[in-house]
């Protein structure tokens, strides 16, 4: 099945190349493919050819759409069934899904304790050393769990590996990102 879809992909390059075109449009009507093509030849009389209407290669099945993944729990579920793309799509699932508890549980955190040393300073009317300390390490917090955040979670580096791997394994059920 591969091996006919590449002879049908060079196949249409090489045509491509060869044979001009200009862009067609919609609307122009002046642009219709041909009915019939004469080909001439010295000893016999003109013989009239009808082109094929259907664009499919000859005997080539055709590939089936791919399935289009968002995130990393979809893929390492639809990944399961292979031995080797499979832990490793699941080992970045579940270091995305890691990232994301710290990042939530620090945003939370060094946000509670920046709110409530603004709130001390608020309602004492002066910043104590403890309300500077408190929003200051609220603050902290918050940065270093982002940066946590964004220096351990996978990019779409890694996503898009995985998937390039699955699709050299399995060219029947093609994924995409």
């Amino acid at each position: 099945m591969l091996r006919c879809s590449l002879a049908w992909i060079a196949l249409s390059l090489i045509l491509s190349t060869l044979i001009p075109s200009t862009p067609a449009r919609a609307d122009d009507a002046t642009l219709a493919p041909p009915t019939e093509v004469v080909t001439p030849t010295s000893n016999e009389p003109a013989k009239k050819v009808v082109p094929p209407t259907s664009t499919a290669a000859p005997n080539c099945p055709l590939a089936p759409a791919p399935v289009y993944i968002e995130d990393w729990a979809r893929l390492a579920a639809l990944t399961e069934s292979d031995s080797v793309v499979f832990p490793k799509a699941e080992f970045w699932a579940t270091r995305r899904e890691q990232a994301n508890w710290v990042l939530g549980i620090g945003l939370i955190l060094g946000g509670g304790a920046a709110v409530l040393g603004t709130v001390d300073r608020l309602s004492t009317g002066a910043w104590s050393n403890t309300s500077k300390w408190t929003t200051a390490g609220g603050v902290g917090v918050a940065l270093v769990s982002l940066l946590l955040n964004w220096a351990f979670a996978p990019d779409r580096d890694d996503f898009v590996t995985i998937i390039n791997q699955w699709n050299l394994r399995h060219p029947d059920r093609r994924l995409a990102p």
